[in-house]
């Protein structure tokens, strides 16, 4: 499979940014998506031509499907990084890994899977086309 650009959420991240300095390795283009909560600031590459950092959260839906137009491929390494705090509070958990995880799930539904697809003409299902003839008759 060819890479054309990639987006990484969490791209600024211990392991989000080694993936995202194996894609420039490669002359990919990269989106770096991540709200900088964990992410450092020193584990971005320098700026350069093919990379394109976004301060933004993936529980942003907009933000996050904006970002991601012009990517065919996704890395999602975002999740909350402190598993001791999710345990006093579980709401933070099913923000920032379960309902993070769909909206990356949907904004690539929408963005990148279905893009491709020429659109097809319904066919009416044979039950129906009987249906209609037996009205004309």
């Amino acid at each position: 499979m060819v890479i054309r650009k990639a987006l990484v959420t969490g791209g600024a991240g211990f392991i989000g940014s080694h993936i995202v300095d194996a894609l420039l390795a490669q002359n990919i283009p990269v989106v770096i998506y991540d709200n900088f909560s964990t992410g450092r600031q020193e584990y971005l590459p320098k700026p350069a031509p093919g990379i394109n950092v976004v301060r933004g959260d993936v529980l942003d839906l907009v933000r996050l499907g904006e970002a991601m137009a012009g990517c065919d491929f996704v890395f999602h390494w975002q999740a909350n990084a402190d598993v001791r705090g999710g345990k006093s509070n579980t709401r933070i958990d099913l923000e920032q890994n379960t309902l993070a995880t769909w909206n990356v799930l949907e904004a690539m539904r929408s963005r990148i899977c279905f893009r491709r697809q020429r659109p097809t003409r319904l066919r009416k299902p044979p039950f129906m086309a009987r249906a209609n003839s037996r009205e004309k008759q």
